[in-house]
């Protein structure tokens, strides 16, 4: 089960994802932090050039149903790219095995 969240405080907006899955009859989580799929500083940045903006789609790889895949565009400084990162399912949690946590989702959510 995944559940979005969207929050809002000074100005950072976030959008992230948790998952959950049933477990030996209990609800657990899957991810020990939430994955962020979208941040946006621009309700707290003065100066327009320096707003990012990073959105993100994510799926389960049909081929390796165990790999999260998070697709990333960011928006920052004039220019765009796209990056992709991958947790992968180990045991009961998900874990990051390719790519990172990009600095500017860090930046564009406040942290």
């Amino acid at each position: 089960m995944a559940i979005e969240s969207v929050g809002t405080f000074q100005g950072y907006t976030s959008t992230v994802v948790d998952f959950y899955a049933f477990h030996a009859g209990r609800l657990i989580g899957l991810n020990p932090t939430s994955i962020v799929l979208a941040a946006n500083n621009s309700g707290a940045e003065t100066d327009p050039s320096k707003a990012i903006e990073a959105t993100a789609t994510w799926f389960f790889d049909p081929a390796d149903k165990t790999a999260l895949v998070v697709d990333y565009k960011i928006e920052a400084h004039g220019a765009s790219r796209v990056e992709r990162a991958i947790w992968r399912l180990k045991g009961t949690s998900l874990v990051l095995s390719r790519g990172h946590v990009l600095p500017e989702i860090s930046a564009a959510s406040g942290g």
